[in-house]
């Protein structure tokens, strides 16, 4: 009999930053799917220049009817796509570790991309004098990482 979490996606994703000591700016570093692997890319990023920290986001679902044994969402037949919705930062495109608003604030993590735009452009509210900058990045929950090691 297989264990649950191989049946089950988990309910939470790791996202790894990465803090320069000096000046204290952050910036994402990898999306990873478990503690281990997120302790494993934090491991490798660490050194007297930078630190690293985890935060865990609760991945939002569309409601779905949930298998009896499984108290968590499906595990689906292929890698699964988190889209996560950022304030600040950088579009997932524009390859920049630091710099102004390079610090991002995670809002959500959605599974369903339609999900995720719908929820950034609720957060868009154009009758403040200064709308926040949100960003949708797409990632495998696999395991994402925006530093090759270098």
């Amino acid at each position: 009999m297989k264990d649950r979490k191989d049946r089950c996606w988990p309910e939470y994703i790791l996202v790894v930053y990465l803090v320069d000591n000096e000046t204290r700016d952050d910036a994402l570093a990898a999306v990873m799917p478990d503690s281990e692997s997120a302790k494993e890319v934090a491991a490798e990023l660490d050194t007297d220049e930078f630190t690293c920290w985890t935060e865990y986001i609760k991945i939002r679902r569309p409601k779905v009817r949930r298998p009896r044994r499984c108290p968590r969402t499906p595990k689906p037949e292929k890698d699964e796509t988190i889209h996560l919705v950022f304030r600040g930062g950088h579009a997932q495109s524009v390859y920049e570790k630091y710099g102004e608003f390079s610090s991002p604030e995670i809002m959500g993590a959605f599974s369903s991309l339609p999900e995720a735009e719908a929820y950034a452009e609720f957060l868009r509210d154009p009758s403040r004098l200064f709308p926040p900058t949100l960003h949708v990045w797409s990632v495998p929950t696999r395991g994402w990482t925006f530093y090759s090691g270098d």
